[in-house]
């Protein structure tokens, strides 16, 4: 989605490329079962 803007303020939390890490697996999630952000990550980072 394209947001054509002046300013836009972008309130992500802390689940941008969130891992959970259990004993030496580690995969990407959010909080309680939600997924992470990594596309928005993804595209804030290009």
């Amino acid at each position: 989605e394209t947001i054509y803007s002046r300013a836009v303020v972008l309130t992500s939390g802390t689940f941008l490329k969130g891992l959970i890490h259990i004993g030496l697996q580690h995969f990407p999630a959010g909080r309680a079962g939600e997924a992470s952000a990594e596309h928005l990550s993804d595209c804030m980072r290009d």
